[in-house]
């Protein structure tokens, strides 16, 4: 359910179905807390889009906040729907203070060590994963506008560019 409330003429929209995403977005502690520690919601909560609270927190740099679900036992290493975690976030939105504190440092280009299941270790930068998250994100959406292209072409519709290329074919056919 969204609502929206006109504020100075412009559109503030509040989800009211993620209350603690909503105070975690806006830094708001304290109604984090009461909405945690009442059992209102759980501490890794997600959203329609599989964001945590600590997405949320991260994203707009708020380290209070962050700090206190870490403390309080929030798991920082679950992704969202395209693939990040609360790092991946704060790295793509500049929020150096929070990155650091989620222990990616305040480069982006950070190098990690990971170790493959056959013991050896490869290393592989931040940046890689995102680059990789990202092409993945990308062919997803390939493949949905692939699906709406037929779907519009079944009900009748025409794209331009494909007259425009029927009529560059039956002209060289000339």
């Amino acid at each position: 359910m969204t609502i929206a409330i006109v504020f100075f003429n412009s559109f503030i929209y509040l989800d009211l179905a993620f209350p603690a995403h909503v105070a975690a977005y806006n830094g708001d502690l304290e109604h984090v807390k009461l909405l945690v520690e009442q059992g209102v919601v759980n501490i890794n909560e997600r959203d329609e889009r599989g964001s945590t609270l600590a997405h949320k927190a991260a994203g707009q740099g708020h380290i209070e906040v962050l700090r206190w679900l870490m403390e309080n036992g929030a798991t920082m290493d679950l992704t969202t729907q395209s693939g990040e975690t609360p790092k991946d976030v704060a790295r793509r939105f500049g929020q150096l203070a929070c990155l650091k504190i989620l222990g990616g440092g305040g480069e982006t280009g950070i190098v990690q060590q990971r170790e493959l299941t056959d013991g050896n270790k490869r290393k592989s930068s931040s940046r890689q994963e995102e680059i990789g998250r990202a092409k993945q994100r990308y062919e997803e959406m390939l493949k949905q506008f692939e699906i709406a292209k037929k779907n519009y072409r079944q009900l009748g519709g025409h794209f331009e560019e494909e007259d425009k290329r029927d009529v560059i074919e039956q002209d060289s056919q000339k």
